[in-house]
Order: structure tokens, then C-alpha cells, then sequence
């Protein structure tokens, strides 16, 4: 049958509660669940006069507008305040009814301007959200990973002009000066001299765009390309055909995927100088280890990591050497002599220490024009061979070793499922591809809302099932029979499927039921002991003691489950020894030792199987621990 005039009911008047209109399960409502938006009043208070001028927007409504922007993804903050106009459910989280007047696009935009103009409130913002995800102990700080993803600035690539390419100032330059004095004085050379530091500011940009604009770049002098839309902004190449103006958001995250800090620079800054900025803020976090890309693999980087006690994790990176001829890694180093030997057995003498931090090694010439390897070792005129090797070498050969220990391969291939997803959703969800701001304290303003987002979408996802932060439940007797006693016996502590499934079949199928059960009928369905325990339980009494802090764990271990079948002892075998190691390695950790060992596997025929040994000396190696698993 068809059915007409549909719209029969445009002009029909209703009465509704706009708590009504918004499904239980909708976004907003469990982002506005998850977190308390009060604090936001205690960080803008400053702003305002507290006995002058007419009442002002409410600053909750004030920054929810911009939250509802970047969560939906919405390209602008006029689409924004249409897309509210017409949204039940954005009108209901900012607390507006159906009839209110919607506030003006540029509203925002002015606050922006008048009130938060240079201060860190859009940051305190993410901290004060992260902070209430690590309140739920979601975050997990130990291993953190590093990355940072370029955004498209809101500059026309065509509207350029030159400016003289100035050198950028090194985070590490004060230290790696003495570094490179210390080791100089201890090979019997000068002190180098002191570079002219009278040098105009690093490149990328500082918003005085007036006095650049006259600049003379005199002729031989390199330059960099300067857009005259955003001059902090950096001109950033990736390929032969990705040529923009851009920002570098370098980003710092867990393995659970909850963003941890950011930093927002010039896009044609490397990784590797920015990296300092955002160090400053997660080492605060005590991390264990770092997880980075290749760009970050400098010897400066791995340094400060491990001087710090962090371990830093870098990928495998290719030699760089010429094809054809011999690889760095060819030449031996000898560190009592302090020489490399070349793979001719000829000796390359340390000649000096230069101002990049690297220490030359020098080859005889004579003997190497004599060299049957002359044509796969060097190219030079005088046949000299020429080795470098940096004075911070030491911790990038620690860094490759750590690279190389059992589990870390699989804790790098995490970047992708981590810091790589979160710039995925962030271009994809998010709008977060490009920016429309100008200057880069707006692009902190964008990364610092987008980034609290999903964090706050993630929290609102995983604790929609909590309570408000600093709330808590109360169970007093008096309560039991409001509160416990209408709920299924399921939810009772330590009840299974089993026990439940004997309990639903005697006709027992909430835990007041149970409660007014006999004590010896739940025993004689469930067990003696479990029946005693679980009666109390029903009836709301425990006497177990309660323990301020949890008991120290009797025992390590560790477990996996594989794809396929495994059928052979030497399918076996590699992987024993890597749980062994993720054992041992805790174990050194906590500063403990075993004496007994015990492994467990389970058959093609799903049975389980377990064999167990006491060793007479305590250990705390992986190769003891992995002989006698064995």
C-alpha cells in the first residue's frame, strides 16, 4: 500500500525534553559523560573582569564549538554554526534549546584574538583531558613512539619570495662543543676557534614579516624559498611532485595509542633538530624506551637518550656508501689504538677531530696506490681513504644493539598500528590534511584541539561505562536489597558460566534470589567452599582484609599463542628462547631470581601439559633459564 502525504505532520506542535532527542549511545553524550568541562572555567577566569562590561558567552560553549568542528571533521568554523543550527545533538551538548540564536561564525575567531592570543590554554586543554584518561590507568608510558607528519599551510605554493637560508641553531651544539674540545686536547690538537656568531635568526620563520620583506641577499649566498601568505611556515619537498608550504607536527604517543605531546614547527625543519622540544615534554613521563623512525637516528639523539636512561629504538638504515666500492662496516675499528683497519689490512691513522663532531681517519697514500683494493676503496686524486667516525659513536653501536635484542623488532612494527594510525585518522576524521590558519600559534591551537579530540574520543569510547572522574559507588547494608540484589547472579564475584548455568536451573536468577536461598542449597549446587563463599557475597558480607597496596608477584611469566600449528622441536626453539629472554629481562629489572622453572604448552588435541624443574643456583640470565627449559 502506498503512503501519501508524509509531510503531513511539518506544522504539527509537540512538547519534547532535548535530553529525549539525543540516543543514549550518541557520541557527544559519552563524551559529555567521560569528562567534567568545569575546568575549562578555572583556566579562562583570568580573561574575563569579574564586575565590568555585559555577561559574556558561556567559555565552555565558547571552546565545545571548536571541539565539535574538529571531531566531525568539519572544514569551517561558518560550516560549523550551520551544521549546529540544524544538529539536535550539537545543540544539546552546548546546552542550547531548540530556540536559542545560534552564536555568529566569527565569535570565536574574535575571542581567539581578544582573549587567548599568545597562552597556553588549548594546551592545558589536551593535558587536562590526557590527564583524566591516565586517572583510568589507560596510558601506558613505558614505551613511547616518535613521529611527525607535515600539514599543508594555509599559503598559495606561487606567492613566494627568497630569503637568505640561515644555518639552524643545534638543541645539543654547548655540549657536543665540549665533546669535541675534550676529545681534541686528549689526541694532543688545539682547541678549534669559536665560530662568528653574528648570524641573523634560524630559518622557518618568526612572524616579523615587515622588516624581511626589505632584506638584500647579497649574490653567492644560499637561499630558501619564504611564502608571503605565512612566512612561518617552511617550504616542504617529499617526491618529485609534493611541493608545499607546510607545517611539521611532531607527535609522541603510547602503545594503546593515546596521544602523549606535540610540537608544531616549519615544515623544512628536520626531525631529528626539532626533536629537543617535544623530549622536553615526555621525558617527564619517565619513559623506558623511545621508538623512533629513521629520521631521528642521529648520534645526538641516541646520546641524550641513554645518557637520560632511555632506551632509544631506531630502524636498520642502509650503508650509504657508493655501489661497488667498500661499506663503512668493512673497516674495523680498533679502540685501544684508536685506528681503522681496511679490509687491505692497512692501517688509517685518526688525523683530526672537525667542528661537526666526527673524528678523520686517514689512509697512507703510498700504500694505498699499491693497493689491490685501491679501485673499490677511493676515488682520490692522492689516494687517500677517508673514515669518520662521531664522538657520541659509542651510543649509536649501543643503539644497534639494543635494535638487535629478541622482541624489539616486534615493539618497532607497533609504529604503524600506533603514531602512523593516529596521523591516518587524524588526515582522514579529522581534517587535519591541511590547515586554514595562518602562522604557526594557530597551528597549535588546531593540532592541540584535534589531537584532545581523539584522545577524548577514545576516552569517552572505553569509559562510557564509568562514572564521572572523583566519583565513586557506595554499597552501605542498607543498600544491598535497592541496589545489589536486583541484579543476575552473573554479575556476582567469582561466579562462572557453569555455576550460573546450576543456579538458573534451581529456578536462582538474580542475587537476591540467592540471598534468600539456604546456605547449604547453594552449597549442595555449587560446592561447599565455593557455595559458602558466594552466599556471603550475595548476602553482602566479605571479611577478606583489605590491602592498601597489591602483593608483590611470586612469579614471571609470559605466554603466546601462534597462527599455525607448530610440529617440530625447531619451530620451537627460537621462540622459547625469546620468551626466555622477555622473562629474564624482567626478572633484571625488578632485581629478582628464579630457582624454579616451569613451562606449559598445550597439544594438537588441545590438552595442556606442563613440566617443571628446580635448578640448585639462582639465576636471572637468558641463557641459564633457556638450558634448562630446554
Amino acid at each position: 500500500m502506498m503512503t501519501k502525504n508524509a509531510d503531513k505532520k511539518r506544522e504539527q506542535m509537540m512538547m519534547f525534553s532535548m535530553d529525549d532527542m539525543v540516543p543514549q549511545n550518541h557520541m557527544l553524550r559519552l563524551i559529555d559523560k567521560a569528562i567534567n568541562w568545569n575546568f575549562i572555567y578555572d583556566l579562562v577566569e583570568e580573561k574575563y573582569c569579574p564586575d565590568n562590561g555585559r555577561p559574556s558567552m558561556d567559555p565552555v560553549m565558547l571552546i565545545k564549538i571548536p571541539f565539535i568542528q574538529y571531531l566531525y571533521g568539519i572544514k569551517s568554523m561558518r560550516q560549523t554554526m550551520k551544521e549546529i543550527e540544524v544538529n539536535v545533538a550539537y545543540r544539546w551538548f552546548l546546552g542550547l534549546d531548540m530556540l536559542d540564536p545560534i552564536p555568529h561564525f566569527s565569535t570565536f575567531g574574535k575571542n581567539y584574538t581578544r582573549r587567548f592570543k599568545d597562552t597556553d590554554l588549548f594546551e592545558q586543554i589536551f593535558s587536562k583531558i590526557l590527564e583524566d584518561c591516565m586517572k583510568y590507568n589507560l596510558v601506558n608510558t613505558g614505551q613511547i613512539f616518535v613521529d611527525a607528519t607535515h600539514v599543508k599551510a594555509c599559503a598559495n605554493s606561487k606567492k613566494m619570495r627568497k630569503r637568505v637560508a640561515h644555518e639552524q641553531a643545534l638543541w645539543y651544539e654547548e655540549e657536543l662543543n665540549k665533546e669535541i674540545e675534550k676529545d681534541r686536547l686528549a689526541h694532543g690538537k688545539k682547541a678549534l676557534k669559536k665560530k662568528d656568531d653574528n648570524q641573523p635568526p634560524a630559518s622557518g620563520g618568526n612572524g616579523n614579516n615587515k622588516d624581511s620583506k626589505e632584506e638584500k641577499i647579497p649574490e653567492d649566498v644560499k637561499t630558501q624559498k619564504c611564502s608571503t601568505s605565512d612566512p612561518e611556515s617552511g617550504w616542504f619537498r617529499k617526491g618529485e611532485h609534493k611541493h608545499v608550504f607546510a607545517y611539521a607536527v611532531e607527535t609522541a604517543c603510547d602503545k594503546r595509542g593515546w596521544i602523549l605531546g606535540y610540537t608544531v614547527h616549519p615544515g623544512n625543519e628536520h626531525d631529528s633538530r626539532t626533536f629537543k622540544a617535544l623530549y622536553d615534554k615526555i621525558s617527564k613521563l619517565n619513559p623506558q624506551m623511545v621508538v623512533a623512525d629513521a629520521g631521528y637516528k642521529t648520534p645526538a639523539i641516541a646520546h641524550q637518550l641513554l645518557e637520560d636512561g632511555i632506551q632509544p629504538l631506531f630502524p636498520y638504515t642502509r650503508p650509504k656508501t657508493k655501489e661497488g666500492f667498500f661499506g663503512k662496516y668493512e673497516f674495523a675499528y680498533d679502540e685501544y689504538y684508536d685506528c681503522y683497519i681496511c679490509p687491505g689490512a692497512h692501517i688509517l691513522t685518526y688525523s683530526t677531530t672537525n667542528r661537526s663532531g666526527y673524528k678523520e681517519y686517514k689512509s697512507c697514500g703510498e700504500h694505498c696506490a699499491e693497493c689491490q683494493y685501491l679501485s673499490k676503496c677511493t676515488e682520490s686524486k692522492d689516494h687517500i681513504k677517508l673514515i669518520t667516525r662521531h664522538v657520541w659513536e659509542e651510543y649509536m653501536e649501543v643503539a644497534e644493539d639494543i635494535r638487535h635484542t629478541i622482541g624489539n623488532r616486534q615493539i618497532y612494527q607497533l609504529r604503524k598500528e600506533t603514531i602512523e594510525r593516529i596521523f591516518g585518522t587524524a588526515k582522514e576524521q579529522h581534517g587535519f590534511r591541511y590547515t586554514q590558519y595562518v602562522g604557526k600559534a594557530r597551528m597549535e591551537m588546531k593540532a592541540g584541539l584535534t589531537f584532545a579530540c581523539m584522545n577524548l574520543k577514545k576516552l569517552a569510547k572505553m569509559a562510557s561505562d564509568f562514572e564521572k572522574p572523583d566519583k565513586v559507588h557506595t554499597l552501605f547494608p542498607d543498600e544491598i536489597p535497592i541496589k545489589m540484589w536486583p541484579l543476575p547472579v552473573r554479575d556476582l564475584l567469582f561466579l562462572g558460566k557453569a555455576s550460573e548455568k546450576r543456579l538458573t536451573e534451581a529456578g536462582i536468577h538474580t542475587i537476591g534470589d540467592m540471598a534468600h536461598s539456604s546456605e547449604e542449597e547453594i552449597q549442595r549446587l555449587l560446592g561447599s567452599k565455593a557455595g559458602h563463599q558466594l552466599y556471603q557475597y550475595a548476602c553482602g558480607i566479605d571479611n577478606s582484609p583489605v590491602k592498601a597496596q597489591p602483593e608483590e608477584a611470586k612469579g614471571f611469566s609470559v605466554e603466546t599463542t601462534f597462527n599455525d600449528d607448530i610440529v617440530s622441536v625447531e619451530q620451537v626453539l627460537p621462540i622459547l628462547l625469546e620468551q626466555c629472554d622477555i622473562v629474564a629481562t624482567r626478572m633484571r629489572r625488578k632485581e629478582k631470581k628464579c630457582t624454579s622453572i616451569s613451562v606449559n604448552f598445550r597439544t594438537l588435541d588441545f590438552r595442556n601439559k606442563s613440566h617443571q624443574m628446580t635448578i640448585p643456583n639462582a639465576t636471572d640470565t637468558t641463557d641459564e633459564i633457556y638450558k634448562n627449559a630446554q
